[in-house]
């Protein structure tokens, strides 16, 4: 995947040429700093995506169970619970509001707490389970404890000292 920035009419005069040579890209506007932070924001996406899938493992390994065997039900679990949350969650970024819907972060912040227990208790790392639990906290904090889990984003994007 490739991102384009920079003068319109430069993109599209090569458009055939870059397919051709790179395959599919997208023009993202005359920002030529947009393609990097994309590209940034995307490997963000990816390592704290499989960060939390290799926690994932390390708790059901620490419990005696072959990642082979948990592996369906991860997938499945990312196909019908988090991906049709990702554009709800992104709408509710633009709109900075974080309706909790009946998943209110307080809730949200008591199954990250039992996270951290597990973790424990099968001798797992728990710095990453901590590290949202601290952020949920601040969120909660901040009075979000009745919106949703997105409202993490107003403590990431806005971190106190």
């Amino acid at each position: 995947m490739f991102f384009y920035g920079g003068s319109e009419e430069v993109y599209r005069r090569l458009e055939p040429t870059l397919a051709a040579v790179a395959g599919a890209g997208a023009y993202l506007g005359e920002d030529v700093g947009r393609p990097s932070l994309f590209d940034v924001a995307l490997l963000g996406l990816m390592w704290t995506t499989w960060a939390g899938f290799i926690h994932a493992l390390a708790l059901v390994t620490g419990g005696k169970v072959e990642a082979a065997e948990f592996l369906p039900h991860a997938r499945t679990w990312f196909d019908h619970v988090i991906a049709p949350e990702v554009p709800r969650i992104a709408g509710q970024v633009d709109r900075r509001r974080h309706p909790g819907d009946g998943s209110a972060l307080a809730m949200q912040a008591a199954a990250i707490d039992h996270l951290v227990e597990a973790g424990r208790a099968l001798k797992v790392d728990t710095e990453l389970p901590e590290y949202l639990q601290d952020r949920a906290r601040q969120a909660i904090e901040r009075g979000h404890a009745d919106d949703s889990f997105a409202s993490l984003f107003e403590v990431l994007s806005a971190p106190t000292d």
